[in-house]
This record gives C-alpha cells, structure tokens and sequence, in this order.
C-alpha cells in the first residue's frame, strides 16, 4: 500500500520544562505526518490514519474526516467536501491514531486541529509557543478494483442519459395537445420516478457524483414543473408557468424552462462525466503511480467528450498530473 503524508513545520523557540511539558527544542520543526493504514471498502466501512507528532505526551489532537465528492458549477469541476466523523486522539510516545466512520471509497480530507481547550493543564506551558495549529492531507482512499470500474461507470452514466432524454421525448411529445397529455401524464410521471430511483442506487452516483447529480436535477425539474404545464384555449402546449409567480418555470441551472433547455442540460453531462473520469483517472495515478489498474477504459473512452481532449495525457500519467487536473477541472 502506498502511503501518503503531509509534513507542515515550523521552527519554535525551546522550552526548559519538566518532562510532560517540554517543548520542542529550536532547531526541531514542529511535525506532524499523517498516513493511510485502513481504506473504506464492503465489510469494513472504515477509514484509519496514523501519524507521527513531536507534540508533548498526552497533547489531545482533534481531527474531522471529510469526503471529497466532485459537483459541476456550470463550467467548473469542483470537489465539494462533505464533513463527517469528528475524533479526539491523544498523543503518545510521539503516535497518534484516528479511526472514522466512512461508508464508501473515495477521496478524503482529514483536517487536524489543536486547540488549546481540548488540553489537560499540565501540557499547555509546552505548548505555548507551538504556532502551527491545524493541519491538512487529502488520501485517495480506494484499491485497483474501484479504479478498474472507473470505465464501467462512466459507461453507466451514458446509459443514465440516454434514458433520461427518452423520458424528455416522451413528455414533450405527450404535450401535443392538453388531451394527449391528460391521458399520458400519470405513466411518464411513473417512469421520471424509476429513473430516478434507478440513478439514486446507481454504481455511479460514489464513483461519478457530479454527473449522477445532474442527471437528476434535470429529471426531477422536468417531474416537478410537469405540474405547471398550462394549455392555451385552443388546446396547444404553452409552456410551464409557476402558477404562485405567473412567471415561467425554471430550469435547475435557473433559465427559463423548456424542453430544449433541459435536453441542454442533459446532453451537457456527457461533458460533465469525462472530465469527472478523467479528473479521477490523475487521482489513482497519484495514488499508485501509474494508470494499469483501468486497464482497457483509457482507450475504450479516448473518443469521449471531456476526455478526448487529454487521452494522450492521461495515458502518460503521473508525468505533468497538476497542470492536467487543472485543466480537466477548469474548461
């Protein structure tokens, strides 16, 4: 397993003190590393860390562990932290350990804080000159059977969309005429619901959130603004209006509703989902140093839009894997 760790210091005066509350001498950088010992996986949702900390014996660190899931603002990939499991762990023999609660794999943020109300009285002379206070380290927390689904996930979210356009025709075509639509609404309304389910439980809603999600902020608007369809006199389709605003409905991404704008969006996510494939790609070349574990799915998704423009760089990996995940985030 490879290990990743974080080392932050800083150089602090000594400090002549009784054994439990001696400081850490001047030339000694205040450390504190961090490595993954336990990744989440099927039978074992954890995740575990172990460090190493010049700290004083018995110095209490508090630690929160947040899971990095990706969402697309518009025109950005960004990874949008979810805070989970908080823990407190004591220093020991210069060791600390924390062990959390993480249901699937991923990538993960541990932030780790001391603060000085957290301690016993007799360890805060030794840490009255300690600046340095929080600390931070992000872990591909996953093993190569996650990063050889990377393909077929990308495949299930394709097959997502597709779907959901089949449910748009069939809702604009049922707005042909307010009979046609009368005697259709409660069966589309009925397959809006499955899809959505089928896209709540899917493999890829962990492994590509940020698509998974906007497929399904695209098919819960059209489900919910189908209640606001309206019907001129002459029985032809007028659009959705918001019966409380009399203004026309809105889209997720707040433009003015219509099919067209939503079969936008929905085409979009195959944008979407290749860079958020190819953003996951740099994430395993960081955490095992080459790409193999995908096997086939480089080439078999080269041709893919949002990762057809970095196949080559992806297939090079981990050479230049900073400049290319900005680019894969930031179109």
């Amino acid at each position: 397993m490879r290990l990743i760790s974080l080392v932050l210091s800083m150089c602090l005066p000594a400090v002549a003190t009784p054994e439990r509350e001696r400081g850490i001498p001047q030339d000694e950088p205040t450390r504190l590393t961090l490595d993954l010992v336990a990744k989440p996986k099927k039978g074992s949702p954890t995740l575990r860390v172990k460090g190493k900390a010049n700290l004083p014996d018995g110095t209490v660190l508090r630690a929160v562990l947040s899971r990095l899931e990706e969402r697309w603002l518009g025109s950005r990939l960004l990874p949008e932290p979810l805070e989970g499991e908080r823990r407190r762990a004591l220093v020991e023999g210069k060791a600390v350990a924390f062990q959390f609660a993480a249901e699937e794999p991923g990538r993960y943020r541990v932030r780790v804080e001391l603060r000085d109300d957290d301690q016993e009285p007799g360890v805060l002379p030794a840490l009255k000159s300690v600046h340095t206070r929080k600390w931070e380290v992000e872990f591909v927390a996953w093993e190569d059977d996650y990063a050889a689904a990377l393909g077929r996930r990308l495949a299930e979210v394709d097959d997502l969309v597709e779907e959901a356009l089949k449910i748009l025709d069939g809702f604009s075509s049922a707005t042909a005429s307010r009979e046609t639509w009368e005697s259709r609404k409660s069966a589309l309304d009925k397959s809006a619901e499955e899809l959505l389910k089928k896209a709540e439980r899917a493999g890829a809603r962990a492994a590509l959130g940020a698509s998974v999600t906007e497929i399904l902020l695209a098919v819960r608007n059209l489900k919910g603004n189908a209640s606001f369809f309206q019907f001129g006199e002459d029985g032809k389709f007028a659009g959705a209006v918001d019966y409380r605003t009399k203004k026309p409905a809105k889209t997720a991404r707040r433009e003015d509703w219509s099919f067209q704008a939503l079969r936008k969006d929905l085409q979009g996510v195959r944008e979407v989902s290749g860079r958020e494939f190819s953003a996951a790609v740099v994430a395993e070349a960081r955490r095992s140093g080459k790409v193999d574990a995908l096997g086939s799915a480089l080439r078999d998704h080269a041709a893919h839009a949002g990762v057809a423009p970095f196949a080559e760089r992806l297939r090079r990996l981990p050479e230049g894997a900073d400049a290319l995940e900005r680019e894969v985030r930031t179109p």
